[in-house]
C-alpha cells in the first residue's frame, strides 16, 4: 500500500507538472505571437538586412539583375545570398509593391510550417505524441528561431525547406518520388541560404545510410548534381556575378569573440535545454536510441555551426539549426524518459521553469526592436529625409528606407567596407563622390557600447565624410540613432 501511496502521488505530481509545462510553452507561444504580430504589421525596417533583399527584390521584379561584380560606378552593392527568396520576395513585390510585411508574414509562416515538422519529426522516431507536442511548442519561444522570424530575411524559409527535405526521407524512405522531392528541397533551401548545404543534407545521408545505402549515395549525388548544375547556369548567365556575390563577397573577417558571444550566451539563456541535450547525448549513445541516427547528425552540425557566428556582422540567425537540434533532442529525451516517471517529473519541471523565465528574462534584442518600434517621431524624421532629399542618399541601418520611397539603394557599406579591407574592390570611385558631396545626406548608425560605424565603415569612407560632410542632428534613442550628416558649404 505505500509502494502504492508513492506511485499515486507520482502519478499526480506527474500529471500536474505536464500541464503546468504545456501552459508555459503555451505561454511562450503566446509571446513570440504578440511580438510576431507587431514586427509582421510593422512598415518600416528593422534589420540591416531586410533593405539589401528588398531592393533586390525591387530590381527582380522590374527585369534587372542582382548578380553583378560592383566596380567603379554605382550601386556599389552585393547580393550575398542565392535567388530563391529573392526571386519569391520580387513575386509580392510585383503584386503588392515595395513593403516588409509580406516578407515577414512568409518568415512567420515558415517558422510555424518548420514547428510542425520537427512536432512530426519527434513523433515519427518515438511515437510520443506528448514529446511531438513539446518540441513543436519549442521552437517558436526560442530565442533565436522564433525571434528570427521577425525580419524578412531568409533565413526561416530556408529552414522550413530543409525541415521539409528531412520529412521526405524520414517518412517516405523508399519511395522514389519522396527522394526526388528531398533532393530538391534540400537544394532549394541551400539555394536560399547557403549555410542549409550542411545540416540537412549530413542528416538526410546518415539517416538513409543505415537503412539504404544506395538511396544515400543518389541522395548526396542527385543533390550535388542539382546544386552544381544551378550554379553554373547561374554563373555563366551572370558572367561571374554570381559566385562573387554569393561566395567571395561572404568571405568576411572572422573573430572568435564573436563566437564566444554565443558560446556563452546559449547556456545562460537556454540552460536547461542545453542539459537536456547534452542528456539526450549521453543516453542515445549509452542506449543506442534508433533516434540518434537522426538528432546526432543534426545537433553534432548545429552546435558547429554556432562557430561560424565568429564572423564579423553575424547575428542570432547563425543558431537556428541549432535551436531545432536542440528541440528534437529534448523531444526525444522526454519520450525516452516516459518509462521513468521520476526523472520525467524532474525533467518535466526543469522545462516548465525554462520555459517560464524564457518569457519573463527575454534576451535584450528583443527588447531593442521593441524600443525600434516604439519610436514613431525618429521614424518619422528618417522618413522625411528619404523622402524629401533632393539627391542620393547614403546610410546603413536605415538604407531599408529606401526601397520604401522608391529609392534605390547604392551602397551598402557593411558589404562594401569587407571587401575593400579585403582588396576585392576599389573604393576609390566612391570616396571621390563624398569628396566632391554627391550625396544630399547620409546618415551613420552609432551605438554607445560598441563602435559599429567602424565596422559597417572602412576608415577611408568615415574620413571622407568627416572631410566633405558635417553632423547636424542625432535621430534615435539612447541605446542607438543614426547621425545625419549634410554637405559642408
Amino acid at each position: 500500500m505505500p509502494q502504492l501511496a508513492i506511485g499515486s502521488r507520482v502519478r499526480l505530481a506527474h500529471r500536474a507538472t505536464t500541464a503546468v509545462v504545456l501552459l508555459a510553452l503555451a505561454l511562450g507561444v503566446m509571446h513570440a505571437t504578440w511580438f510576431l504580430a507587431r514586427t509582421t504589421t510593422y512598415p518600416h525596417v528593422l534589420d540591416y538586412g531586410e533593405g539589401p533583399l528588398l531592393d533586390q527584390a525591387v530590381r527582380l521584379a522590374s527585369g534587372g539583375s542582382i548578380y553583378r561584380i560592383p566596380g567603379a560606378a554605382s550601386p556599389w552593392t552585393v547580393s550575398n545570398y542565392p535567388p530563391v527568396y529573392p526571386a519569391v520576395e520580387a513575386a509580392l513585390s510585383a503584386i503588392f509593391g515595395p513593403a516588409y510585411w509580406y516578407g515577414r508574414l512568409l518568415s512567420v509562416l515558415s517558422l510555424v510550417g518548420s514547428a510542425m515538422l520537427v512536432g512530426a519529426i519527434v513523433h515519427h522516431l518515438t511515437r510520443d505524441r506528448f514529446a511531438a507536442v513539446v518540441a513543436a511548442l519549442l521552437l517558436p519561444a526560442l530565442p533565436y528561431d522564433g525571434y528570427w522570424a521577425a525580419f524578412a530575411r531568409v533565413d526561416n524559409l530556408a529552414l522550413f525547406l530543409s525541415l521539409a527535405g528531412l520529412w521526405c526521407v524520414l517518412r517516405w524512405p523508399v519511395r522514389n518520388s519522396a527522394l526526388v522531392a528531398a533532393i530538391v528541397l534540400l537544394a532549394l533551401a541551400g539555394y536560399t541560404r547557403q549555410t542549409y548545404l550542411l545540416a540537412a543534407p549530413l542528416t538526410a545521408f546518415v539517416w538513409l545510410l543505415g537503412q539504404h545505402r544506395g538511396r544515400a549515395l543518389a541522395l548526396v549525388g542527385g543533390e550535388a548534381v542539382v546544386v552544381a548544375t544551378a550554379g553554373l547556369i547561374l554563373n555563366t548567365i551572370t558572367q561571374g556575378g554570381f559566385w562573387f556575390n554569393i561566395v567571395t563577397a561572404n568571405v568576411n573577417e572572422f573573430r572568435w569573440e564573436g563566437a564566444l558571444f554565443y558560446l556563452v550566451n546559449v547556456p545562460q539563456q537556454i540552460p536547461v535545454l542545453l542539459l537536456a541535450a547534452g542528456a539526450y547525448a549521453v543516453v542515445a549513445v549509452r542506449e543506442r536510441l534508433p533516434s540518434a541516427r537522426f538528432v546526432g547528425p543534426y545537433l553534432t552540425a548545429g552546435t558547429l555551426l554556432i562557430l561560424t557566428a565568429g564572423k564579423i556582422g553575424s547575428s542570432v540567425n547563425y543558431l537556428m539549426e541549432f535551436g531545432v537540434a536542440v528541440c528534437l533532442a529534448v523531444g526525444c529525451l522526454l519520450a525516452w524518459l516516459r518509462s521513468r516517471p521520476r526523472l520525467l517529473l524532474v525533467a518535466l519541471t526543469l522545462l516548465a521553469a525554462q520555459s517560464v523565465y524564457s518569457v519573463l528574462f527575454p534576451p535584450w534584442w528583443y527588447g531593442r526592436t521593441l524600443q525600434a518600434m516604439d519610436n514613431p517621431v525618429s521614424r518619422d524624421q528618417i522618413g522625411r529625409i528619404m523622402r524629401d532629399s533632393g539627391g542620393e542618399v547614403l546610410t546603413d541601418q536605415e538604407m531599408g528606407e529606401l526601397p520604401l520611397h522608391d529609392r534605390a539603394i547604392v551602397l551598402q557599406p557593411f558589404e562594401m567596407s569587407q571587401l575593400a579591407r579585403a582588396g576585392l574592390w576599389d573604393q576609390s570611385p566612391l570616396l571621390t563622390s563624398i569628396e566632391q558631396q554627391r550625396y544630399s545626406a547620409i546618415l551613420i548608425y552609432t551605438i554607445p557600447e560598441y563602435p559599429l560605424e567602424k565596422e559597417r565603415w572602412s576608415a577611408e569612407m568615415l574620413a571622407a565624410i568627416d572631410h566633405a560632410y558635417v553632423p547636424v542632428q542625432r535621430i534615435g534613442t539612447e541605446t542607438g540613432g543614426s547621425v545625419v550628416y549634410t554637405p559642408r558649404r
